[in-house]
C-alpha cells in the first residue's frame, strides 16, 4: 500500500505522538521541505487561506504522489500570507507536499485542531480535564509543529464546553501561543469564533466581549462567516480599543493542577512525552516568563484566568476598581497605545470568507471580491475558506480558467508579493502533469500529481508575468 499522510483521531493519539515513530517514508517527505524565507508582513491586513477540500486528505495524502493529474492544485501563493490545511479530524497535520509547496513560495503553514458535535464535547472533556493534560497536549502540538515545519495552529472548537473548563481553554491557548514562539518567532495560533466565554456554542460573527478572552490569549481570531457590515465595524472598533480597555471579564480561580476535574482520579498521564525535551523546556520557559512579568499567572501558582459571567458584553469595570488584574495584560507600554498599534490590532481579526456562500455576504463564489472589498475598507484581515470551490463545484474541465477568474477578481484587494530574490529561477511546475521531462526532453508518458514538486511560480506585477 502506498504511504499516506494521516491525521490524529483522538486525544490518546495526540498524547502518544513521538517523533521517533515517524515512518521512514514520512521522514523522507518532511526532509524535502525547505526552510522558509519570510518577508516582513508589517502592520497591514493579511490574507489567510483555509484549504478545505472534500474533508481533506484526498489525492494529496499520498506521500509519493498519485496519477490524478486533474486533482486540485493551488498556484496563487503570491496572493496569500498564511495557509491552513483543514479537515474534520481532531488534529489535522498537513500532508508534507502542501508545506513544501508553501515554503518554496514564502508562505507559512498552520495545522488544525478541531472538535465538533457530541464527540467533540467528549473530547474536550478529556482535553480540558486537568492542567497536566493541557500541558502534555501543548507539548505534543509543539513537537508536531517542529518536526512537520509548521508555523502554528488553527483552534476550531465547535461544540459546547463545560463552563468550569473555560479557564483551562484560555490557559491552553496562552501556553500554546507562547510555546510556538520558541519554534518560530513568526508563529500564529488562531482561534475560530464559535464558543462564548460561558462555554456556549454561539457564533458571534464579530469580535466582542463574548469571545475576546480567547482572542487575547492567542495571536488572532477567525470570524464566522455570517457577518454584516455593522458587525465588522463593531469588530474593528472593539479591536482598536482593546489596548485602552480595562478587562473586567477575568477573575482568578484556583484549580487542582494534579487532579482531573472529576472521574476516578486517573487522567491517563502516565508516560510523559520524553523527559527534558525541547517542547517541555519551551513550556517551562514560558511558565517562568509568565511569573516574572505582569501576565496572567501560570500553572505554578495554580491560577487560571476564566471569564466572569456578570456582564454578557463585558463592559467597562467600575470606576473605582483599579486593581491590576483588571488591566488589559497585553499592553505594557505607552507605545502599545499609539494609533498605529491600535490599527495593527484590527489586522489580527481575520474575517471569514466562505467561498461556498453559506449564509454569506453576497453569496460567495465569484462574488467573494465584494465581501473582500468591505473587509479591506475597514482595515481587517481576511480568512478565505474553501477556495477549492472552483474545482469541487465548477468541475475540473474548466478549472484553470475558473480558478484564474476567481483570484483575478480578488486581486485588487490582495497584497501580492514578488520574488524574494533575483534572479528568479523557475520551471513553473504546478505539481502535476501528463509527462515527465528532463532538460526539455520527454522521459516518461504518465499522468502524475505530486505537490512537493511544485516550484516557485510566476507573479503578476504591474500587469507583467514574472
Amino acid at each position: 500500500m502506498a504511504p499516506v499522510a494521516v491525521p490524529l483521531k483522538d486525544l490518546k493519539e495526540l498524547l502518544d505522538w513521538k517523533a521517533e515513530n515517524i515512518s521512514k517514508e514520512l521522514k523522507k517527505a518532511l526532509d524535502k521541505i525547505c526552510d522558509i524565507k519570510l518577508l516582513e508582513l508589517g502592520p497591514r491586513p493579511q490574507t489567510l487561506l483555509c484549504h478545505d477540500m472534500k474533508g481533506g486528505y484526498t489525492e494529496d495524502r499520498f506521500l509519493e504522489g498519485c496519477a490524478d493529474s486533474e486533482a486540485y492544485r493551488f498556484v496563487h501563493w503570491h496572493c496569500i500570507d498564511w495557509f491552513v490545511y483543514f479537515s474534520h479530524s481532531f488534529i489535522t497535520i498537513p500532508p508534507p507536499g502542501w508545506t513544501a509547496a508553501a515554503h518554496k513560495n514564502g508562505v507559512p503553514v498552520l495545522g488544525t485542531l478541531i472538535t465538533e458535535g457530541p464527540p467533540g464535547e467528549d473530547l474536550c472533556k478529556e482535553l480540558f480535564n486537568s492542567l497536566r493534560t493541557v500541558e502534555r497536549s501543548v507539548i505534543s502540538l509543539i513537537s508536531i509543529a517542529r518536526h512537520h515545519k509548521l508555523h502554528g495552529w488553527l483552534i476550531n472548537i465547535e461544540n459546547k464546553i463545560e463552563p468550569g473548563a473555560i479557564g483551562l481553554v484560555v490557559l491552553f491557548l496562552q501556553k500554546l501561543t507562547a510555546a510556538m514562539k520558541t519554534v518560530t518567532s513568526c508563529s500564529r495560533v488562531v482561534w475560530y469564533d464559535s464558543v462564548t466565554h460561558e462555554g456556549v456554542l454561539r457564533w458571534q460573527d464579530q469580535l466582542n466581549g463574548q469571545n475576546s478572552c480567547f482572542y487575547e490569549a492567542c495571536d488572532a481570531i477567525f470570524l464566522n462567516y455570517s457577518w454584516t457590515v455593522e458587525k465588522l465595524e463593531a469588530s474593528r472598533q472593539y479591536a482598536m480599543t482593546l489596548p485602552y480597555r480595562q478587562l473586567p471579564c477575568i477573575s482568578t480561580v484556583t484549580t487542582a493542577a494534579e487532579q482531573p476535574r472529576g472521574g476516578d482520579g486517573k487522567s491517563g498521564d502516565d508516560g510523559e512525552n520524553g523527559n527534558g525535551s525541547e517542547e517541555e523546556k519551551s513550556l517551562t520557559a514560558t511558565d517562568e516568563a509568565d511569573q516574572s512579568s505582569n501576565s496572567i499567572q501560570g500553572p505554578t501558582s495554580r491560577k487560571v484566568v476564566t471569564p466572569s459571567r456578570g456582564d454578557p458584553e463585558l463592559g467597562a469595570p467600575p470606576a473605582n476598581d483599579a486593581s491590576p488584574q483588571h488591566k488589559r495584560l497585553r499592553t505594557s507600554s505607552a507605545d502599545a497605545l499609539s494609533p498605529s498599534s491600535c490599527a495593527e490590532e484590527a489586522t489580527k481579526v481575520f474575517v471569514g470568507v466562505d467561498v461556498f456562500g453559506r449564509n454569506f455576504y453576497e453569496g460567495g463564489g465569484f462574488n467573494c471580491h465584494k465581501a473582500l472589498e468591505v473587509i479591506r475598507s475597514l482595515g481587517l484581515s481576511a480568512a478565505i475558506f474553501a477556495a477549492g470551490w472552483t474545482h469541487e463545484v465548477l468541475g475540473c474541465s474548466d478549472f484553470p480558467a475558473n480558478d484564474a477568474k476567481f483570484w483575478r477578481l480578488l486581486a485588487p484587494h490582495l497584497h501580492k508579493r514578488g520574488p524574494s530574490q533575483w534572479p528568479l529561477t523557475s520551471s513553473f511546475n504546478e505539481g502535476c502533469g501528463k509527462a515527465f521531462y528532463n532538460k526539455g526532453e520527454v522521459r516518461g508518458l504518465s499522468l502524475w500529481r505530486k505537490c512537493v514538486l511544485l516550484v516557485v511560480l510566476g507573479v503578476s506585477i504591474g500587469g507583467r508575468r514574472w
